[in-house]
């Protein structure tokens, strides 16, 4: 056996453990979710990065340490993925300033997790409606209204005409959020929990991690139609067209809609990705190769660290495979989490 004592207590080896694992659940796991099929990449995302900032907090007194480990998992998500979106780093920039007025300001660590996950899981479902919204305007929730009302009226009695279908939508996609925002503040407090006690059985050998680096990791490619939003949206487009068809006087107002919503979505993307995303892309890029300079040491090491942690994701993967759902998610978590903490390097 190769790993320390089977209670995480090194301040300095947990924060670099943890920010690594933020950090390569922010630039690799895209490529790790379509391969083991899970849904929701973003409110993914954000769960875990409420649970690594809940492990974070715990290891450390001065809560700047938490926008440190903020500004290392940005720079490495530029140099692994360089040309993501704004979006996807402000993303980061927003979960780790949460954390340090949270847990900076609130006195017990168990309610600051809570408002925490809620809070990040939240505002990345508004962030994502927002987006449709700029993207297609509102007559993209208009539409909606319309085609499914009206179908509502061809196969039923009911008089939709005051049902706002996009409303309802909307709400359930923000308690969806917001009840994984509930559970991600409760498994956070309960991995961070399980991990200061003793489960030494819970490590694994090196050897095993080793073996798995050896053989290579398994890659699968990612195809756009792969991607749920663009084949719902692409599917309502195409529904409503043969819908407009099938009934002439109802063909006027949705066609009408969708056309705008497509030139308003071509234009708004030939806006955003041809001049204003560059700019701000630039700017950022060069903020962040003066930052790079000053965290050089603490990106070397997480880089060295990688491949060990990507075994050790397949390799708690495999042991949970007789688990289903979200016990095999707890327990995933779990295993990640603790053996990245104490295995040795």
């Amino acid at each position: 056996m190769s790993y320390r004592a089977a209670v995480p207590t090194d301040e300095k080896i947990v924060l670099a453990r943890i920010t690594s694992l933020w950090a390569l659940s922010e630039s690799a796991l895209g490529g790790i979710l379509h391969a083991f099929k899970i849904p929701f990449t973003g409110l993914v995302l954000g769960s875990l990065a409420v649970i690594f900032l809940s492990i974070l907090n715990s290891y450390t007194d001065d809560k700047k340490n938490l926008l440190k480990s903020t500004t290392i998992v940005i720079l490495v998500k530029f140099i692994i993925s360089p040309h993501s979106p704004f979006t996807a780093y402000f993303a980061v920039i927003l979960q780790g300033t949460l954390a340090f007025v949270l847990y900076s300001f609130i006195r017990y660590d168990r309610i600051a997790s809570y408002i925490l996950a809620v809070s990040v899981l939240c505002l990345s479902a508004f962030q994502r409606l927002i987006i449709i919204t700029i993207l297609f305007g509102e007559e993209f929730w208009s539409a909606i209204n319309l085609f499914i009302g009206k179908t509502i009226d061809l196969f039923t009695d009911y008089n939709s005409t005051d049902f706002n279908v996009s409303l309802l939508l909307i709400t359930i996609y923000i308690l969806v959020h917001f009840a994984a925002g509930i559970y991600a503040g409760f498994l956070s407090v309960g991995i961070k929990k399980h991990i200061q006690e003793n489960h030494a059985e819970l490590l694994f050998r090196n050897d095993t991690i080793n073996e798995i680096q050896a053989n290579g990791f398994k890659k699968r490619k990612r195809n756009w139609y792969n991607k749920k939003f663009n084949l719902i949206v692409i599917t309502f487009f195409i529904a409503a067209f043969i819908y407009s068809f099938i009934f002439p006087e109802f063909a006027d107002n949705l066609s009408g809609k969708i056309i705008y919503i497509i030139i308003r979505a071509i234009t708004v993307l030939l806006i955003w990705f041809k001049i204003i995303s560059p700019l701000i892309m630039k700017w950022f890029s060069n903020y962040l190769k003066k930052k790079k300079s000053a965290y050089g040491l603490e990106i070397d090491k997480v880089f060295m660290f990688l491949p060990k942690l990507r075994g050790i994701v397949v390799a708690s993967w495999d042991v949970t495979s007789d688990q289903k759902y979200l016990r095999r998610i707890n327990k995933f978590l779990i295993l990640v989490i603790y053996n990245s903490m104490l295995i040795s390097e």
